[in-house]
């Protein structure tokens, strides 16, 4: 258990780590100053993000670098030119960006005036534009393109509610429940909207100076035989993804086969707390990495492995659950472990169908089969000294 503890905070260090370092290097603050005339009554203070002036002078902040940041509420009040990318609950944007806009957040605003030179891609619960952008990327609840607002080519999105009160200067294609266009603005969309909806909508004359396309969403509906059909091909598939993990384990790595059973027996609180742990924060370290520019291909390396230990996680489980059970037969053979191995892995998919219950199932599936996979892994000592320090207890 040492060990693992060791890791974990190895981990954590190297996070700490490798924040510090994408988030406060390569910053080049530059100072543009308007109409000073006396060069002793303007003084330039510099820290490590910004360069600003006093008294009698007016100027522009421009960070020269990308910018990362992971936080509950983000404010941008300086020009950027380069990329940012905002991971929070809030973001606003008040000042340039000469480069892409990549958001993860609640809410997102880009303020009046403001100038995104590049793209937008976004993923928010609302996203208010006020300024001006080149293409946006937008998957969310809400969009609102508020008055003097521009996107000077494309608006590609997937919403709930669209509100289109600017100018987008080409195409839209978007999918909605609710598109919205103001009867007093001509050319709202200077190009073709394509749009994908329950029903068809109807616009303002003048507002779309291109094509209107709909496409029609519709739910198709199933009958009794073809919803057998589906859950049976789902089985089929989880099962043959099982049964290969199952027999990978069985015939390459016994020990480990055993030390999953262990530490179900005799570690499950412990697995389960660094389940829960290692499920937020190996995503976060591997994006952190994977955007950080040093050592990017070691997080998406990270990455890579996490979720392919996701996937096999319904597969430990009922690994360690077969296993379990052949230990109390007089006769251990490696056909009642892979036999009753896939019949847990049955019992456990056939559970995850249960409503409202079946998704708590398959959250602690994830988390107690992550958390199984990484103690069993990083226990060093052997099965059978584990078992007398067990039985001595």
């Amino acid at each position: 258990m040492s060990k693992t503890i060791k890791i974990i905070l190895s981990l954590l260090l190297l996070f700490i780590l490798c924040s510090s370092a994408c988030l406060a290097t390569n910053v080049t603050p530059q100072t543009t100053e308007n109409n000073v005339t006396d060069g002793e009554n303007a003084t330039v203070q510099e820290n490590t993000d910004t360069a600003t002036t006093q008294e009698n002078s007016s100027a522009v902040s421009i960070l020269n670098t990308d910018i990362y940041a992971f936080e509950d509420s983000k404010t941008i009040e300086e020009s950027v030119n380069g990329n940012v990318f905002v991971y929070a609950n809030s973001v606003i944007i008040n000042a340039d960006i000469n480069g892409d806009l990549f958001v993860f957040a609640s809410t997102l605003t880009i303020e009046e005036g403001v100038t995104i030179s590049g793209n937008i891609f976004s993923c928010a619960s609302t996203f208010t534009l006020k300024g001006a952008a080149r293409d946006v990327y937008f998957l969310g609840q809400n969009l609102i393109l508020e008055n003097n607002s521009t996107i000077q080519r494309d608006l590609k999105a997937y919403v709930s509610e669209a509100t289109i009160n600017g100018t987008i200067q080409k195409d839209v294609y978007i999918t909605a429940n609710k598109i919205s266009i103001p009867e007093d603005i001509p050319n709202v969309i200077q190009g073709d909207l394509h749009y994908s909806a329950t029903e068809e909508m109807s616009f303002p004359e003048g507002s779309i100076n291109g094509e209107v396309v709909f496409s029609k969403i519709t739910t198709p509906t199933l009958t009794t035989s073809e919803i057998v059909v589906a859950y049976l091909k789902r089985f089929i598939n989880v099962a043959i993804y099982a049964l290969a993990i199952i027999l990978l384990i069985t015939f390459f790595a016994p020990k480990f086969k055993d030390k999953l059973t262990y530490c179900m027996n005799h570690r499950p609180f412990i697995s389960a707390g660094i389940g829960v742990v290692a499920l937020f924060i190996i995503p976060f370290l591997a994006i952190l990495l994977a955007i950080s520019g040093y050592i990017s291909y070691l997080g998406i390396a990270l990455l890579a492995v996490y979720l392919f230990i996701l996937s096999i996680t319904i597969s430990i489980l009922g690994i360690a659950i077969g296993n379990y059970f052949v230990k109390k037969f007089k006769e251990q053979t490696k056909v009642k472990s892979i036999l009753l191995s896939i019949a847990a892995v049955t019992v456990i998919w056939l559970l995850q169908l249960i409503p409202t219950l079946g998704g708590y199932i398959s959250l602690f599936t994830v988390v107690f089969g992550l958390g199984l996979f990484l103690v069993s892994f990083f226990t060093r000592k052997d099965i059978s000294e584990l078992e007398s320090k067990a039985s001595k207890k």
